[in-house]
């Protein structure tokens, strides 16, 4: 109902965390990118069940002479930070359902493609980083190959960091509730659990695991409870021996990367010594290959995991985590 209602508002629309995946490729209204500029220079700005914490910049990411509006099932959260202009405490998607029903919009067409002109340059610009050449495997490279290979009711489950953050940019999940993570807290460690249950609820569903090499300790040793359960549920261990996402800014800020540096640790040993499938990867030439093998042997029923050794970075340049 919800989804209607924007389509008949032709209201630009970003989505964050579990969100993701409620709009398909084909969805003209739905950007990815340059959220920050269309907050900035919306006149109007609706938030439907989200507060403004830091993931709005505790809503000074938005435009400060813009209305706006916010639904909310939580009374706590609808006022938090910034005092909406109007502001509902009721169900976001019966609201907008019952708003799509009585509004006709003024056209906003200009806005619209002017959000369209930068989500398109955005697009190139990530598919061009996606080229460049690396010792290893470039994330970005190795995040499109994925979006490449996924079905279309694939459950997507990310743990991680830096990487994660890499993947969330570049994989589009297709279907609502199709991308589950850490969550605006970062609780890493949510990676085996959330795949347990994704494939135990979800049995016909192909189930990917995107962990960064940091968190996937918390974890790994799900592997056993994945093979002695016949779980196949296929791993990627985005592996750049580094806690990168803090390591990045800590080093440029601190002068120093204590703390933030780990080993290139042969994580599909651990798959297999579980009873599960293991492959390394370290390059782009056996990549997709390995991909679609680890595709079919959890189609025959086996747990597998993918260690791809990644290149350093400066995707995510910016995004200070220390």
């Amino acid at each position: 109902m919800c989804l209607k209602s924007i389509d008949k508002l032709s209201v630009p629309t970003f989505t964050s965390g579990m969100a993701r995946g409620c709009f398909g490729s084909s969805d003209k209204y739905f950007f990815r990118h340059n959220r920050k500029h269309a907050l900035k220079n919306a006149d109007v700005v609706l938030t439907l069940g989200i507060p403004l914490d830091f993931r709005l910049g505790y809503g000074f990411s938005i435009n400060k002479d813009a209305t706006l509006i916010s639904i909310n099932k939580s009374k706590e959260d609808l006022n938090k930070n910034r005092k909406p202009d109007i502001g509902m405490n009721a169900d976001p998607s019966r609201i907008m359902h019952e708003i799509g029903k009585i509004i006709n919009p003024p056209s906003c067409q200009p806005w619209l493609e002017e959000l369209t002109k930068l989500e398109e340059s955005r697009e190139n610009e990530i598919q061009q980083f996606s080229e460049h050449k690396t010792d290893f495997v470039n994330p970005v490279y190795l995040c499109k190959t994925v979006d490449q290979l996924i079905d279309d009711q694939s459950i997507l489950i990310a743990d991680g960091g830096d990487f994660v953050g890499t993947a969330s940019y570049t994989i589009r999940p297709r279907n609502p509730l199709g991308w589950l993570d850490p969550g605006p807290f970062g609780t890493l460690g949510v990676g085996g659990g959330f795949a347990i249950g994704a494939k135990s609820s979800f049995p016909e569903k192909e189930v990917w695991v995107f962990y960064g090499d940091g968190a996937s300790a918390y974890s790994l040793a799900e592997f056993d409870t994945l093979c002695r359960h016949k779980l196949p549920v296929i791993a990627i261990i985005g592996n750049d021996a580094s806690w990168q996402q803090i390591a990045r800014e800590q080093k440029q800020m601190l002068g120093s990367n204590i703390g933030t540096e780990l080993s290139f640790s042969a994580y599909e040993k651990v798959a297999e010594g579980y009873g599960g499938k293991g492959y390394y990867v370290d390059n782009h030439e056996s990549l997709y290959e390995t991909l679609k093998q680890a595709k079919e042997d959890a189609k025959l029923g086996h747990p597998v995991l993918v260690n791809v050794k990644l290149s350093k970075s400066d995707f995510r340049k910016g995004s200070i985590s220390v």
